[in-house]
């Protein structure tokens, strides 16, 4: 007896240790949404040449990683465009950036279990679950864990899952439901958006040390606690906008807290602005920078016509104080600053 309890914890003691080596392969730092870029004449039409040049721009960013597609924009593509644009990003990223994709997707587990193997054929480094999709028809988080464990009998070992809390399944993942999660020893990657820095320390204090997870935080105002408590990095809505913002933020929030903090204050009243009109203000907001002056602001569930003149103003100050922040951040690697000048 003794001897087979010594055997199961050191078969235990490795397997912990091989999926913390596998998630050392999941950089921190910030992990962006790809926006899709549509044609704003025909939104049928897939601006390719622009997926390369948004996947060129986030790389030198600074982005430890790349999602692709943003969940704002997951119903708005069919199927083979999902995969088309996964197998785009993949290949134009190689070698450079890692690469993550919602890959749960269809009316039945089965359909999503199919849609996952595909998606990770095409060379993701992750396949990330939308617990969304997962629900279904449940709403309780006794139906959501049979349907979780289900799915997972029929993935692959070999898959590298991640899993993501939509907006719409908050209700239900409590620090419980993260820890039995996170406990079920198949996801190297996890995206915390809780909107409670209560409900947050809860579940950290709940998982505790366990290098076989990437925790990233999702809730831009979140993050500066999250980092402090064991989090990974970032993945949201504020990387396409500011994506150097949050790298430097992920990177040096312990070292320079004083300039952290400022700089969490502001990337946490954006936060609304960035949110409004999402995704379709992307685009206006990226032909503001200097060679994305011919950026379509294409989108299928949004429409151009909609966004008021008020609110690409917000986006021109946006900027403008995007752009002050950053500067007066890149001047304090060379010389000492007072944190009033920093934003």
């Amino acid at each position: 007896g003794l001897e087979l309890e010594r055997s199961q914890q050191l078969e235990q003691g490795l397997q912990l240790a091989q999926r913390a080596l596998k998630a050392e392969n999941i950089p921190n730092g910030t992990w962006s949404y790809l926006p899709i870029p549509f044609n704003s004449q025909n939104s049928q039409i897939i601006r390719y040449d622009l997926v390369d040049e948004l996947c060129d721009w986030l790389v030198n960013k600074d982005c430890s990683g790349v999602v692709v597609p943003s969940p704002a924009e997951i119903d708005d593509l069919a199927e083979l465009e999902r995969y088309e644009i996964v197998e785009r990003v993949v290949k134009r990223l190689k070698g450079k950036v890692s690469v993550a994709s919602y890959s749960n997707f269809g009316d039945t587990l089965e359909k999503q279990v199919a849609s996952v193997k595909k998606i990770w054929s095409l060379g993701v480094d992750v396949a990330l679950i939308s617990t969304k999709q997962l629900q279904l028809s449940t709403i309780d988080q006794s139906g959501f864990r049979d349907n979780l464990t289900k799915f997972l009998e029929l993935i692959p070992e070999e898959i590298t899952l991640g899993l993501v809390e939509s907006q719409e399944t908050l209700s239900i993942i409590d620090a419980s439901v993260t820890l039995w999660i996170t406990s079920l020893n198949r996801f190297l990657y996890y995206v915390d958006n809780s909107r409670s820095l209560q409900l947050l320390k809860t579940k950290f204090d709940a998982i505790g040390f366990n290098p076989g997870v990437k925790y990233f935080i999702g809730n831009t105002v979140m993050l500066l606690e999250g980092l402090a408590w064991g989090a990974a990095g970032y993945c949201g809505n504020g990387s396409c906008f500011f994506p150097n913002l949050y790298s430097w933020l992920c990177k040096h929030f312990a070292k320079e807290a004083e300039k952290a903090l400022l700089v969490h204050r502001f990337l946490s009243i954006s936060q609304p602005v960035v949110d409004r009109y999402f995704p379709l203000n992307v685009f206006v907001y990226l032909r503001l920078h200097i060679g994305f002056e011919n950026l379509e602001e294409g989108s299928r569930s949004q429409k151009s016509s909609e966004f008021l003149e008020e609110d690409r103003l917000r986006l021109h100050h946006l900027k403008t104080c995007a752009d002050f922040a950053w500067d007066n951040l890149k001047e304090g690697t060379s010389k000492k600053k007072d944190k009033s000048t920093l934003l």
